[in-house]
């Protein structure tokens, strides 16, 4: 998830770091009246729109697979290493239940 992440986030650095550089007399962008800018989507750099997705798509369905796998076949890792004891054979004290003749 982390590097899916990270792949929009070098994405939006690097379209602000050539933003940046072709400013007039550096005055601020408004993103509501930027030309590069539809309703709701990018409507300049649809393939390289699509490229992101794919990669996010694929390190996303890698960690998730990493993730089962390890369940699968570490599961100790979450249920312990130690047999589970079995509570039918503790004592009332054990489990501190007073005695039956206790006032």
């Amino acid at each position: 998830m982390l590097i899916s992440r990270s792949v929009n986030l070098v994405k939006h650095i690097s379209k602000h770091v050539k933003r940046k550089n072709t400013l007039i007399n550096n005055q601020p962008v408004r993103l509501s009246s930027h030309a590069e800018w539809g309703y709701r989507e990018d409507t300049s750099n649809a393939k390289s729109k699509k490229n992101y997705i794919i990669a996010a798509e694929i390190f996303g369905g890698f960690a998730w697979w990493w993730f089962l796998y390890r369940l699968w076949h570490d599961h100790m890792h979450l249920v312990g290493h130690f047999d589970y004891p079995d509570a039918s054979k503790w004592t009332d004290e054990e489990l501190g239940i007073p005695p039956d003749d206790y006032d």
